[in-house]
């Protein structure tokens, strides 16, 4: 296992390495912001977060107070890392720690692996904490993107128990032994732990609409493990592999291969993915790499100047105030931007050209379609009975 720190607004990202990615959380399934990757790996097995689909402006979590002060208890430390990670985020890409950290905290359970540490599905060893957390701190800008850099002294700190063929939860920390995950169909509230798939292996999973995490260093693709690529190898199209770490490929089609190259800060880009620690902006066929824009700094509608869960406000500043509220439009306005809905409500209805709703999550029990966000722990809608439900 190995932490890795995600770029969290590079776009496009799905990494099944350590780390975390968590635009969209708490949204539903086809809305207008970006899916959630499905991060695996990292402290505690999966200290990735990610998850559902993202609805518009669908940030979820609760409001971070500080990380933790030292790291003498598992809860300390998850705390701490947080922290950590929260002040390299706001040093190489804006924002503030502050801001980061009510971000990571509404994805790292800490509380959840304090409960696991004592219930021996998890093991904390602390006299690696130190060194992993430095490890963090010291992290260079440059390699924030893709899957993250590696820091080996963060594999030593916190791990799962639950060895293959058992019973493990599916929450983003992950208490299945080193190089399994926790495989579960849908919104399943509880999981099979299995080995990762073998490089050259079959990544077809059991949910149809989802792929097997294939071992570090290969990525599933057209239902089985490749190897990442290098720099300057093919990548892309079909059926070549992924390009390793944070590698980005580029000028591949759906028919074409393209190459692995570094990502970059500035030059020509077409999607965020093709930058590091900045964003692809600008009009259309002139878009360069720039370094995103926070809350307040000025800003021109339409040119995706805003990091991802900001927009550009009618002011003409960058804004993260979700100034939507119950029953007002949501989604993309007329001015190319992405109006998001106050804490507590979600988009509904919204599509990537048309605008929706914001309505609160449906209470457990009421009728509901895939599309609705429900209430509760893994709140989902149940297909067979159409109604909304929720783990215990």
């Amino acid at each position: 296992m190995s932490l890795s720190i995600v770029c969290v607004a590079c776009g496009g990202s799905s990494s099944t390495h350590g780390g975390i990615d968590a635009r969209g959380s708490g949204g539903s399934t086809g809305s207008a912001d970006d899916a959630g990757s499905t991060e695996t790996g990292g402290i505690a097995g999966s200290m990735g977060a990610g998850g559902s689909a993202g609805s518009t402006g669908g940030t979820g979590g609760s409001t971070g107070t500080g990380g933790g002060a030292g790291s003498g208890t598992a809860l300390e430390f998850c705390n701490s890392v947080t922290q950590a990670m929260s002040s390299v985020i706001a040093r190489c890409i804006g924002g503030t720690d502050a801001y980061w950290f009510t971000f990571y905290s509404a994805a790292f359970d800490c509380q959840r692996v304090s409960v696991d540490v004592a219930a021996g599905r998890m093991v904390y060893d602390q006299s690696h904490a130190a060194a992993c957390l430095s490890s963090i701190e010291g992290v260079d800008c440059s390699a924030i993107a893709g899957s993250g850099p590696s820091l080996p002294a963060c594999t030593q700190v916190l791990w799962g128990t639950v060895p293959a063929g058992q019973a493990c939860s599916p929450d983003p920390m992950s208490d299945c032994v080193p190089g399994a995950y926790c495989e579960h169909v849908g919104y399943a509230c509880s999981g099979i732990c299995l080995t990762r798939v073998a490089v050259n292996g079959s990544c077809q999973s059991l949910d149809s609409d989802t792929t097997l995490p294939c071992v570090a260093g290969a990525h599933c693709v057209s239902g089985v493990c490749l190897a990442d690529a290098n720099e300057g190898q093919a990548c892309g199209g079909y059926p070549s592999p992924t390009c390793a770490g944070d590698l980005r490929c580029l000028g591949a089609t759906s028919i074409a291969s393209g190459t692995c190259h570094a990502a970059a800060n500035s030059g020509p880009c077409t999607d965020n993915s093709d930058c590091s620690s900045s964003g692809c902006m600008g009009p259309t066929g002139a878009k360069t790499c720039q370094r995103w824009k926070f809350a307040g700094e000025s800003c021109t509608p339409g040119q995706g100047e805003c990091w991802p869960l900001l927009y550009c406000g009618a002011d003409g500043k960058c804004t993260d105030a979700r100034a939507a509220t119950q029953n007002q439009a949501c989604g993309p306005d007329t001015r190319g931007e992405i109006v998001g809905c106050a804490a507590g409500l979600y988009c509904s209805g919204a599509t990537s050209t048309t605008m929706g709703t914001c309505v609160p999550p449906k209470a457990l029990g009421d009728p509901c379609t895939w599309l609705d966000v429900c209430s509760g722990t893994r709140g989902h809608c149940d297909t067979s009975t159409q109604k909304c439900v929720a783990c215990n």
